[in-house]
């Protein structure tokens, strides 16, 4: 008889064991199952909204290739108490369609014969020749391009605004017109090595010659 009852109560320990192990992986299966998908969520929401927005790239602002030049002009523009240009996207993607229908002859006669006729100062630069043949770019600056056309200065009149004679104070002349207001600028590097820089302007076109008597000259 006391067998019988101590069986039974072994049996009823045990099963009462197993059913707390049953409840146990039970829960520990509904906690696993409810959180993970959640902290999933979170985490991939946190970082769609910690992700930082590419700025958008302002067409007024001078670009990095051209440092430089539009400081360079408005320094020459300021000599002449002239007031300062702003940069133009309009005006650069002009100068880019310029250089690069020019850089197809890249001849010094062909680039300053092809802007004859427009609102834009040009420069042509010459490649350097290799020792042991074959060319390639000088390295110039955008200073360097404007001083180039700062040279014409001595061939300017003020009062009039345009020039005597000299061909290169034509390119001085339309950087410093006085009723331009914005200008854009752009380069390109020809198969030959040699290099075209060009800037168009706003407002009326330069006159590019005056009466050959003149004889006033500006400082600097």
């Amino acid at each position: 008889m006391r067998r019988i009852v101590v069986s039974s109560w072994l049996a009823l320990g045990l099963l009462a064991l197993a059913g707390a192990a049953a409840a146990q992986v039970t829960l520990r299966g509904s906690q696993s199952a409810s959180s993970l998908p959640a902290a999933s969520s979170a985490t991939s929401g946190s970082m769609r909204t910690e992700t930082p927005a590419i700025p958008a790239h302002n067409p007024n602002l001078e670009p990095k290739a051209m440092a430089g030049i539009l400081a360079a002009q408005n320094e020459a523009r300021a000599r002449l108490g002239l007031t300062s240009l702003t940069w133009s996207g309009a005006l650069a993607a002009r100068a880019d369609a310029t250089v690069k229908a020019m850089g197809g002859a890249c001849t010094q006669s062909a680039v300053y014969k092809a802007a004859k006729h427009g609102n834009v100062s040009v420069y042509w630069n010459s490649p350097l020749r290799r020792f042991g043949g074959g060319s390639k770019a000088q390295d110039i600056s955008a200073s360097f391009v404007v001083s180039e056309w700062s040279a014409g200065r001595g061939d300017y009149d003020l009062a009039t605004a345009a020039c005597r004679k000299s061909s290169i104070c034509e390119q001085y002349a339309r950087m410093v017109a006085p009723a331009a207001k914005a200008v854009g600028c752009a380069k390109v590097v020809c198969a030959s090595q040699a290099q075209v820089w060009a800037c168009h302007y706003d407002g009326p076109q330069a006159t590019p010659a005056a009466d050959p008597g003149l004889r006033r000259r500006i400082g600097d």
